[in-house]
């Protein structure tokens, strides 16, 4: 996504015409085969044990117990260096190629400064949501394998473990809220949707008269009245 953003900026007619269904497919398809290989690894160390009736999932490296502190270093900048680096490079580079880019003239001088802050402001959101959501994670395992000794089965670390994981796993959920609450055109449409238009509420009042015109006074009078008494 962040090399998408910065092409799309910088680089705006190329492009236009690099941006298809095909070329988004095989971009697609290489990221979930990066993704699947870079999975094989922990799919080979990780099993399932059972303690007092209780089944656990986690890595087991037998004889060679002295990789661990290397695996999780390795998935530590596979993970969070190397993506956040690249994440924070590539968006540094967008916001200036957007700033720098020369803006329209006159009465649209005000529109062109609001695009720009918004987007300024959805690419430092998306950067520092990285960045917080996916550090305690990997603090966790760096903590443990490298300063073991500090290490206790307290119920401080047990929880700190817990919303590592919730922080980092909530950060796939957070992308499109930041994408769709940043965007003004958003916000309208979501507050159209939740409050019926006027024209709405117009046809519905006038919708409402029409059924209660066709019934006869009398009755309408009782079912008025026992609308009334009804709890």
């Amino acid at each position: 996504m962040a090399v998408e953003r910065y092409s799309a900026i910088r680089f705006p007619i190329w492009t236009k015409f690099v941006r298809n269904p095909k070329t988004a497919t095989v971009i697609s398809m290489s990221i979930w085969l990066a993704s699947l290989c870079l999975g094989v690894p922990a799919a080979i160390v990780y099993t399932v044990f059972e303690y007092e009736g209780v089944y656990y999932c986690a890595d087991s490296f037998g004889e060679s117990h002295h990789l661990r502190p290397t695996f999780f270093l390795v998935l530590f900048l596979i993970g969070y260096v190397i993506p956040l680096s690249t994440i924070f490079i590539l968006s540094t580079l967008t916001v200036c190629s957007l700033w720098s880019a020369t803006g329209p003239e006159g009465i649209n001088v005000g529109v062109s400064m609001r695009s720009k802050k918004r987007a300024t402001k959805i690419v430092i959101s998306l950067v520092l949501v990285f960045a917080c959501m996916w550090f305690p994670y990997h603090l966790n395992w760096i903590w443990v394998n490298y300063f073991g000794s500090s290490f206790t089965n307290s119920y401080f670390f047990y929880y700190f473990q817990v919303f590592a994981y919730l922080f980092a796993f909530t950060n796939s959920a957070l992308n499109p809220l930041v994408y769709a609450f940043c965007s003004e055109n958003f916000r309208k449409r979501l507050c159209r949707c939740s409050q019926p238009s006027i024209e709405t509420r117009s046809a519905t009042f006038h919708s409402r008269l029409a059924e209660s015109s066709e019934r006869s006074l009398p009755q309408f009078s009782q079912e008025m009245l026992m609308h009334r008494i009804a709890p």
